[in-house]
């Protein structure tokens, strides 16, 4: 049996979307499956203020999720060599789940999906823990317990591996993470491209929003528009993309970037900084360098160029160069970064072993 411990479902988040997709993935690759899943307590899962989940309430789902797993041990119903896939690998019960595997001498097969942490100083976790001695023992102790660690990029590997555990390991696995329905969604919807610029990103310090704000002021020309606040769900979500013709980014963190891959499938240009996960992606005149909006005094000495590169992705929107671009980029992407096969294939391995 291969056990889903899934986040919980947020409408405005890809996790209520995994509700449905991942299933079906399991389905169709000839496994076995079963949902660990908490109850909703909260009336409504939400997030805190400009971060990916609720803090409190999702501890209140993961709790739950612990409760979930002690019933099978209780009841008998761990097997030998089942499989637990962490779908948020910063998650308590993975060491619940350790100590009851152990000590019932039932041995499972762990993995689990790693999407930031403390160990990056410009995550939400990273600069709102001041006292990192504790949240790094424990992300160790995550990573150790775990059996297969994915990592999106190899940016988010070296990030973990420099600031978390300070030396090499073999260990992690570079596996993009399994968003592969979102090319066929996108298919689906039926927009014109406008002369919009979009902002897809979290309203966090650092996604710098302000830069992209001041670049309203700058090219009154197009129109800019932030989906944070503004988009009720996630189909208006992807209308704004299959709207628009690019998206901007100037994010001092990012360890995959979903946003920006879904400009691509909504047949959409990108532009991006040469830093972080968007280094190993992003091709030609989509990635500027980097300098131009480390902060907002950089930008602001090299704000020419910065709009320069904007009125160009724009207006050469529709040449044959962008279209291309658009088309190579997206087909590169895909199936390195945003495909399901190295866990599939990893957990397939698994199975035939035991």
């Amino acid at each position: 049996m291969i056990y889903l411990v899934m986040i919980e479902p947020i409408d405005t988040r890809y996790t209520q979307e995994w509700y449905e997709h991942l299933p079906t993935l399991f389905t169709n690759n000839g496994l076995e499956w079963a949902i660990i899943e908490g109850s909703d307590r909260t009336g409504g899962y939400s997030t805190s203020p400009n971060a990916f989940l609720d803090f409190s309430a999702t501890n209140i789902y993961k709790s739950e999720q612990v409760i979930r797993m002690a019933e099978l041990f209780s009841n008998k119903l761990v097997k030998p060599n089942d499989q637990f896939i962490f779908f948020d690998a910063w998650h308590p019960g993975i060491i619940n789940l350790k100590y009851m595997s152990d000590l019932n001498q039932v041995p499972v097969v762990t993995h689990g999906l790693w999407h930031a942490g403390s160990y990056d100083p410009m995550d939400f976790l990273g600069y709102s823990i001041k006292d990192k001695t504790w949240s790094n023992l424990v992300e160790r102790a995550y990573f150790e317990i775990i059996d297969y660690n994915y990592f999106a990029t190899q940016f988010h590997i070296n990030l973990f591996l420099e600031n978390c555990l300070g030396h090499y390991s073999s260990k992690p696995v570079g596996s993009g993470f399994p968003f592969w329905y979102l090319r066929e969604i996108f298919q689906t919807i039926q927009e014109s491209k406008e002369n919009l610029v979009l902002f897809p990103h979290r309203k966090s310090k650092e996604k710098q929003l302000d830069i992209f704000l001041d670049l309203e002021k700058q090219l009154p020309q197009y129109n800019f528009y932030v989906c944070s606040g503004n988009v009720k769900s996630k189909d208006e979500y992807r209308q704004m993309h299959k709207r628009s013709k690019l998206t901007f980014s100037a994010n001092l963190q990012e360890t995959l970037g979903i946003g920006c891959y879904e400009q691509l499938c909504a047949g959409g240009a990108v532009m991006v900084p040469d830093r972080l996960s968007y280094s190993e992606m992003y091709i030609g005149e989509f990635v500027y360098p980097s300098e131009w909006t480390i902060n907002y005094n950089a930008y602001l000495e090299n704000r020419t160029s910065v709009c320069d590169r904007v009125v160009y992705l724009m207006e050469q929107f529709h040449s044959t160069h962008i279209q291309d671009l658009i088309t190579k980029n997206l087909n590169n992407i895909h199936d390195n970064y945003f495909s399901a096969n190295t866990m599939i294939g990893i957990i397939k391995d698994v199975q035939s072993r035991s």
